[in-house]
């Protein structure tokens, strides 16, 4: 145990790889994580309970294909790995909503491949601050229940938004008409690759299903049998659109999209990196510019004073409109019981509605 002579935690050693050098590392994994001298592994002296919580979050995910490995130094107790994945599946309850409205509608596959509403709208804004056309034309290829689709229109595109399966396009123009975006959106029943030749715009927004049970270590082109098939048409299909972002697992293995521009974005709710949080991509033809979305959270590094009290810091820092009140009555119940003066049971009670707020979690895109 790294304890100090005062009973103080002095921490454990954190390293974690491999890590792509595309990818922001403080941000991923916390402010503490500096890369190694090697750039491919990041590296960090953290309180032993926050070192459990971030082994518990990235065991068993992968980043570009390559499955994660974090080393603890020395290593954990038992029972602070327990304590460690118990917090992880807490903060699974809590991942970013698909929509927001009440009545809209995403069923089956369309529910859980989703992209969150506050990414689709971001995805949407960072296409319209660099599209150059005036008229912005979007082609959502496997538009599903609609979120990216509805995502582009709320920003001003015109889409077309094309899906084989006639439930999920049901769904999306629902969805459309309830966020008042019908008029921007004319819904394809078909297959998108075979239209494709026949369409043109300045983005083709490509979503390929890669279903819920996902390999999270690695994932290739091979898994994904339509993102195969659209690289390898001929450039003169493709030939109508200025560029194209795709929607991949966070577990992809980028090195199969050579020359891709790489670029991580970052979630908002704690459980996103465990619930297969969607990824997108920007290609430029003939470049391929690969979007990629993970979600983990912030490790729980801060201010001096009790291992409690840093991990409340963390997590007002990580979501200060929700967790603030929350930690705040955890932090004064803390006291009370330091100084004799509290009830042990609202102490308790007090740090458990904590460890719902664990950490803020990100998600990948590259460009």
């Amino acid at each position: 145990m790294s304890v100090a002579q005062d009973g103080t935690d002095r921490g454990v050693h954190v390293q974690v790889e491999p890590l792509p050098r595309w990818l922001d590392v403080e941000r991923f994994l916390g402010e503490a994580f500096a890369r190694s001298a090697d750039g491919e592994a990041a590296e960090a002296c953290l309180p032993r309970e926050a070192a459990a919580e971030l082994s518990a979050r990235l065991r068993g995910l992968g980043v570009a294909g390559r499955p994660l490995s974090v080393r603890v130094t020395p290593a954990l107790a038992r029972s602070l790995v327990r304590a460690g994945r118990l917090a992880e599946a807490r903060a699974r309850r809590a991942t970013t909503p698909g929509f927001t409205r009440a009545g809209a509608r995403a069923s089956g596959e369309g529910r859980y491949s989703l992209t969150p509403e506050p990414l689709a709208l971001h995805l949407a804004a960072e296409f319209c601050a660099r599209a150059t056309s005036p008229g912005k034309r979007v082609v959502d290829a496997c538009c599903g229940s609609g979120g990216n689709a509805l995502g582009f229109a709320r920003a001003g595109c015109e889409v077309v938004a094309i899906d084989v399966d006639s439930e999920r396009l049901a769904e999306a123009a629902h969805n459309a008409a309830l966020y008042g975006v019908a008029g921007r959106i004319r819904f394809v029943h078909g297959d998108a690759l075979a239209l494709l030749p026949g369409l043109s715009g300045d983005l083709l927004f490509f979503d390929p299903p890669w279903g819920r049970d996902y390999d999270k270590r690695a994932v290739t082109r091979a898994d994904l049998p339509l993102l195969d098939r659209l690289l390898a048409l001929p450039s003169d299909q493709r030939a109508g659109f200025a560029a194209c972002w795709l929607k991949l697992p966070p577990s992809f293995a980028t090195p199969e999209l050579p020359g891709a521009e790489l670029r991580a974005m970052f979630g908002e709710a704690p459980g996103d990196v465990t619930s297969s949080p969607p990824v997108a991509t920007r290609v430029t033809w003939p470049r391929l510019a690969a979007a990629r979305r993970a979600a983990p959270r912030l490790p729980v590094t801060g201010p001096s004073g009790s291992l409690r009290r840093r991990v409340d810091a963390a997590r007002c820092a990580a979501r200060p409109k929700v967790a603030t009140s929350v930690a705040w009555d955890a932090r004064r119940e803390d006291e009370k019981w330091q100084r004799g003066e509290g009830d042990s049971t609202k102490r308790r009670t007090a740090m458990a509605r904590t460890t719902t707020y664990a950490m803020t979690t990100s998600s990948w895109t590259a460009w």
